[in-house]
């Protein structure tokens, strides 16, 4: 329920209610609340595919919700220069927080929150030099000028190593790789997982090719013409490439194996468009777990089956020692065999004969 507002005066100088807000500079977006979370009763199910890449909103959401808790600095301090010297248990702390409302389908999930954990961890340092820093402002006065949600001490340091003569290099470096980047997507906050998804589900389950994500996620939404020059001439030989295929190359493979070598050669990564993937070993490992289930699976089963085959064939020696009867004992007595035979229940004799005629097939 939301509070009473009491005593609260208009300053003198505020612009009259429904009057247009001047703001100084662009317009810029806030950061992310997570107010898509708020009243959800339970865990959110997280759909990945095959690889643990999350393929619906929810992942949308779980990325947003991973972010907030970055940006504040707690419990991974933002003012630590490499990833791989954060304390391991604080990871484990930030990995339960987002488990307490989120629920994985494929497992292979987890190992993708951790990788996504860095990159955030990463972003968030990023937009906070960008919004807050500036090199000309006086030191003393750029302490003060901060982030209200963030510790001052890191925040400092923050400063201090962006100042530092190894925070400018490393600014310079990435500048100039920056520059030299030519071909850009169009997706947005979306990852390639789901625009893949998104290709299946219109396609009627039919997964699309590298050539047609390609296409997909890097032409303009308002007239399908690609963004950039460089995108248009990619397109245009890959194009050409899959005119020149052998007639008896499936078009699927062709247009895949087009996709590899020119854009493959351009950019310098083992597998575009891919995305964010867990780390090889990861999913190497999951696929052995799952291999060595499948194995003790089968081999429990040969187990049972032979216990049910051996189990068989000893109630087929008992009723064999059971229908082998003296004849004195035929003789004297006034049920025979055959009688007793008749005695039993239709599927019970059934049964008795099956096992007799397994022990015979066994020996």
């Amino acid at each position: 329920m939301r509070r009473p507002i009491r005593n609260r005066q208009v300053p003198a100088n505020a612009p009259p209610v429904g009057a247009e807000q001047v703001q100084d500079g662009p317009r810029r977006r806030g950061p992310t609340i997570g107010r898509g979370l708020e009243g959800i009763q339970g865990h959110i199910t997280v759909a990945a595919n095959d690889e643990g890449q999350p393929t619906g909103k929810e992942g949308h959401a779980l990325s947003q919700h991973i972010g907030k808790i970055m940006r504040t600095g707690d419990p991974i301090r933002l003012d630590i220069l490499d990833w791989r010297d954060v304390n391991k248990d604080h990871i484990e702390i930030v990995m339960d927080m987002i488990e307490t409302d989120f629920k994985y389908e494929n497992p292979l999930t987890k190992s993708w929150v951790r990788s996504k954990l860095n990159i955030l961890w990463k972003s968030a340092k990023c937009r906070l030099k960008e919004k807050w820093h500036d090199h000309k402002r006086p030191l003393g006065e750029q302490y003060l000028h901060k982030p209200p949600n963030l510790d001052p001490t890191q925040w400092k340091n923050l400063v201090n190593y962006w100042r530092s003569d190894e925070g400018m290099d490393k600014r310079e470096t990435n500048c100039n790789n920056r520059k030299k980047l030519r071909i850009h997507h169009r997706c947005g906050r979306k990852s390639f997982a789901r625009a893949e998804a998104d290709e299946t589900r219109k396609n009627g389950g039919v997964k699309p090719d590298k050539m047609t994500m390609f296409v997909v996620t890097h032409t303009s939404t308002q007239d399908d013409q690609p963004i950039a020059s460089p995108v248009q001439e990619l397109v245009e030989e890959m194009q050409e490439q899959v005119n020149q295929a052998p007639e008896d190359m499936q078009v699927y493979d062709a247009r895949n194996l087009a996709f590899k070598e020119v854009v493959g050669g351009v950019v310098h990564c083992s597998e575009p468009m891919r995305g964010l993937v867990p780390p090889r070993a990861i999913i190497q490992q999951f696929q052995d777990a799952a291999t060595r289930e499948a194995l003790a699976k089968a081999e429990l089963a040969q187990k049972a089956a032979e216990e049910t085959a051996k189990k068989a064939i000893e109630e087929a020696r008992d009723a064999q020692e059971r229908l082998r009867i003296p004849l004195s004992d035929v003789l004297t007595s006034k049920s025979t065999p055959i009688d007793e035979f008749s005695t039993i229940e239709t599927h019970s004799k059934f049964k008795l004969v099956s096992t007799i005629a397994m022990y015979y097939c066994h020996f």
